[in-house]
């Protein structure tokens, strides 16, 4: 071997342009990071997540429209030499505007950083993918927090808007629609609100303030469960209903269930049921089983007092990450890198792209705190 041959392969510029290559847009593909994605556990299952779709602005509009189909009018007597007006469609719209710029901290590997044994080629690639292990950790903490109306973030609200904090450590909220009897956020139902356009399955639709919100000050019961499941019930296309529930409420389920299958020799496995968390990620979610017509799921990262009724099937959430410019390319930068000193080599990585998240199925969902 030649005298003064570089024996250390990870300090050539060639292995860093393969750690942006390969590491980077690999970094969701390792089961031992809990964030590898921005929608880990049952968060993905609830969340219709469009990566790179269109969020706005486009040309004429600068927010994300969800049609609510209009209600029936019903038929009309008519004699043989009759014909039936024609009819009207009053449609209403569920609003979500722009969102704003998450990133990732930026992280720097040089070849110093290997010297005297200090670093090995599996920290540089950890380094490198990092930065989307950061946005994607802050994005499934807000698509929680949308998913409880912030209660997971401590505080249930109406009309709740996720927020971020930016450099200077200030707290930056997405903006809400300003709701009309046509137009409405895209967040949880409230009693506040004055959209009239909520459809109910016989054909009417639901007084204004209509609420999927539920804050009942008392521990969990079945006639609150099924109170809150009938909301969603009453809506058109929903039908079998899925609960995510936390500590507290799952405990409670499991009680009423072996309470009332004492009798039978169903109790046996019952007795066995472990809710302790069996995964690792964020979001993890694991069976309790069916109490009085609803499939309940024990979900760790929830309010332990919080319950999250859902349409079984349907994905009320949205989340989008990338946005398209007026010209329809696509803007967010994703993955980036930037050489660093060129004697040295260096080289820093990040991650940054455009978020915008929100209820796009208000009637498909509804979310209650219970006392603990």
């Amino acid at each position: 071997m030649a005298t003064g041959e570089f024996l250390d392969p990870v300090g050539t510029i060639t292995v860093w342009e393969q750690v942006l290559a390969s590491v980077q847009r690999a970094a969701q593909m390792d089961p031992k990071m809990a964030f590898r994605t921005a929608t880990p556990g049952a968060i993905g299952e609830l969340t219709s997540a469009n990566i790179g779709d269109i969020t706005g602005p486009w040309r004429g509009r600068e927010e994300v429209r969800i049609e609510i189909p209009g209600t029936t009018n019903g038929a009309k007597a008519i004699g043989p030499e009759e014909r039936m007006r024609q009819g009207t469609d009053d449609i209403g719209h569920i609003v979500a505007l722009r969102g704003f710029e998450l990133a990732g901290h930026t992280y720097k590997v040089t070849p110093e950083m290997f010297g005297y044994g200090g670093m090995d080629g599996r920290r540089a690639r950890e380094l490198a993918a990092k930065p989307r292990l950061d946005f994607n950790e802050t994005v499934a903490k807000n698509m929680l927090d949308v998913m409880t109306s912030g209660d997971y973030s401590g505080s249930q609200t109406n009309a709740f808007a996720w927020s971020a904090t930016d450099l200077s450590g200030n707290s930056q909220s997405q903006a809400l629609f300003t709701d009309t009897a046509d137009e409405v956020e895209n967040v949880y139902p409230y009693d506040g609100q004055t959209f009239t356009h909520w459809p109910l399955r016989n054909g009417s639709t639901a007084a204004a303030g209509h609420d999927h919100l539920f804050d009942t000050a008392a521990v969990w019961s079945a006639a609150d469960a099924k109170t809150q499941a009938d909301h969603i019930r009453e809506h058109p296309t929903n039908g079998v209903i899925k609960a995510y529930v936390g500590s507290t409420i799952a405990t409670a389920v499991q009680a009423a269930k072996k309470s009332d299958l004492s009798s039978i020799s169903a109790v046996q496995p019952l007795t066995e049921q472990n809710l302790a968390a069996k995964g690792s990620d964020f979001g993890f979610a694991q069976r309790v089983g069916d109490y009085d017509g609803v499939d309940y799921y024990h979900m760790v990262d929830l309010p332990t007092s919080g319950a999250l009724y859902v349409s079984a099937g349907k994905m009320p959430f949205h989340l989008n990450i990338g946005v398209l410019g007026t010209d329809g390319s696509l803007i967010g930068t994703r993955d980036w890198s930037e050489d660093g000193d060129k004697e040295r080599r260096g080289i820093s990585y990040g991650y940054r792209d455009y978020v915008s998240a929100g209820v796009r199925d208000p009637l498909a969902v509804s979310y209650g705190e219970h006392a603990a």
